[in-house]
């Protein structure tokens, strides 16, 4: 499975919309590494293209704060989520279903556009990840803001361990931090160990499984997506063969805890990436 089209059936399974059906169950506001990308990079209220919108969480919260709204999601199911949503909260944000790879806008319409929630990965092959940065290049206005996630293919112990040690965590927390991070690193290298043994189409290509509870898995399952996995390197290349020259990519980890420790970018779990264009 290569095409962004074919994963919309796993966008409807169960899980993700039980996650967001309704409003009582639906998360409020921003994450608050979310909230720091908004108030360093989307200073001023304008129009907002949030793609990935799901059931509308980043457009109410951002709707409030004075950006006039557009979500859009490849699921007919999530839309209609957000829909109910949009009623239950006397919204006026639009919603549509639409594919990443071919936002239908009309060019310089939107001041920002986001993709976060690792939807950028979700896009399997690299001439359609391109395609997509490029297409949001032609619809953001001049000095727009693009801002999306993806993992890190690479990332270290040492931003674990900052987390554990200068974040306030407790012991509990950061046991669970550690347990986490390391089923989550041993189980990556399994699967690309897996993938270069049985599958070395998907293992060039950085392709892998990701599961609902959001770790690696070697089988398409029920609730699964398939995600390219971005190196550093992957992620310039993917924006200069866009036309992008000035972006700024940070990690997961300086934005969402205290400034008590030099994160290293290369080494973080997430990424955020802002693209700025001319």
């Amino acid at each position: 499975m290569d095409s962004y089209n074919e994963i919309i059936k796993m966008y409807e399974d169960e899980f993700r919309l039980k996650l967001y059906s309704d409003i009582s169950r639906m998360e409020h506001g921003l994450f608050l590494e979310e909230f720091e990308i908004r108030k360093r990079y989307l200073k001023n209220p304008g129009k907002l293209l949030a793609v990935g919108c799901g059931g509308g969480r980043e457009v109410f919260e951002l709707e409030k704060e004075g950006f006039e709204v557009t979500g859009v999601d490849l699921s007919p199911g999530m839309i209609e989520a957000a829909e109910r949503n949009k009623k239950t909260l006397n919204s006026n944000a639009e919603f549509k279903v639409m594919n990443a790879v071919d936002l239908d806008f009309e060019d310089n319409s939107y001041d920002y556009i986001l993709m976060w929630n690792q939807i950028f990965e979700n896009i399997p092959k690299e001439e359609e990840r391109i395609r997509t940065l490029k297409n949001c290049s032609r619809i953001l206005k001049p000095n727009g803001v693009l801002s999306y996630t993806v993992f890190n293919q690479k990332y270290s112990f040492r931003n674990l361990l900052g987390v554990m040690t200068k974040s306030g965590s407790g012991f509990f927390k950061a046991l669970r931090f550690y347990k986490n991070f390391v089923f989550w690193r041993n189980t990556l290298r399994f699967v690309k160990i897996y993938n270069f043994l049985f599958r070395q189409d998907m293992f060039k290509k950085k392709l892998i499984y990701i599961n609902k509870s959001g770790y690696c898995s070697v089988r398409q399952k029920k609730g699964s997506v398939l995600a390219h996995i971005h190196s550093y390197k992957d992620i310039i290349a993917e924006l200069n063969s866009a036309g992008f020259d000035k972006f700024k990519i940070t990690s997961f980890e300086e934005l969402r805890y205290e400034k008590k420790f030099n994160w290293k970018t290369q080494g973080s779990v997430l990424l955020y990436v802002t693209v700025f264009k001319k």
